[in-house]
């Protein structure tokens, strides 16, 4: 599976609250329009409903991204302060590392989700009502956003049954951080039981982000897999208490250090894959991987 960049949604934390301040501010003023808070002179066709929708869309976009933005420009100017103190210790200021250790990264979070269907059916709403209410009679902006929801909607069922079954995946660190040329010693948990489980995969891979402009001057950000490493394990690894314990040794290359707040970054990750009847599992896993060098 191609993996995505970190840096491909980037935009700076300022940018993007004034951004979807705009959002936000239309669909409060769209949403007041549907409630009668504002009042305007010229007829509207459109029913109350229908506006009332078309606001929520401008109201959610702007409020995931306003959120986003708050949450990002709060990291930097934390991870501003921890890099003035912490000069010679990346890993203290480079990523927002836990001890104990960290998240998948390969699903959003329940909230984010939960706004994408909500902005997706008010569109449904929408449509629906151009194709089938509205005089214009127009039904493919129908069938085209159904067939967009549809396939939004399976993808929640299936975040939402396979967090319900197993719960939210999880690596475990032995220490952080971990320094290049040692042994990386990971436990993961909250998998499927071994029961569940034919064969397992786990590979950790160092990327490096590479820019490159197209035909017309646009840049394109694409992952460049630096280095690889594979371990084919068995269903009786997994503990039953649904926990694995996995060992790589680490090269000792010092460009293999990793950089997750520089643009263009460079990062580890480790990707663990079981083999189970009708489930694609996948989870991904940033590593707090460095130089000891420095």
């Amino acid at each position: 599976m191609k993996r995505k960049p970190i840096s491909l949604s980037y935009m700076p934390p300022t940018v993007l609250i004034i951004f979807s301040s705009v959002f936000l501010v239309i669909g409060v003023y769209i949403i007041g329009l549907s409630l009668k808070i504002f009042i305007v002179t010229e007829k509207v066709n459109a029913p109350r409903e229908m506006i009332l929708l078309v606001g929520l869309v401008f109201f959610f976009s702007g409020f995931a991204a306003f959120t986003k933005g708050v949450a990002n420009w709060i990291k930097c100017k934390r991870r501003e302060k921890l890099k003035q103190k912490y000069v010679e210790t990346p890993w203290k200021w480079d990523y927002g590392w836990k001890r104990r250790g960290i998240k998948s990264r390969s699903k959003r979070s329940l909230f984010r989700h939960m706004i994408v269907v909500c902005i997706t059916c008010c569109f449904l709403g929408i449509t629906y009502w151009i194709g089938f209410i509205d005089k214009a009679q127009l039904k493919l902006p129908f069938f085209g956003v159904s067939f967009f929801s549809l396939f939004i909607l399976l993808r929640f069922y299936k975040m939402i049954s396979k967090r319900i079954k197993y719960g939210k995946a999880y690596l475990n660190f032995s220490k952080l951080p971990y320094f290049l040329g040692e042994n990386l010693n990971i436990r993961f948990s909250h998998l499927p039981s071994n029961q569940e489980v034919k064969a397992i995969k786990v590979s950790i891979r160092f990327y490096e982000e590479v820019y490159i402009k197209d035909a017309r001057n646009q840049t394109q950000i694409s992952l460049n897999e630096k280095y690889i490493d594979i371990k084919k394990l068995g269903k009786n690894s997994i503990s039953p208490r649904s926990e694995l314990n996995v060992e790589f040794n680490l090269p000792t290359n010092i460009e293999f250090s990793t950089e997750l707040s520089s643009i263009p970054a460079h990062f580890w990750e480790v990707e663990i894959e079981c083999d189970i009847g009708g489930l694609d599992y996948r989870e991904y896993f940033l590593l707090p991987i460095y130089n000891n060098s420095l």
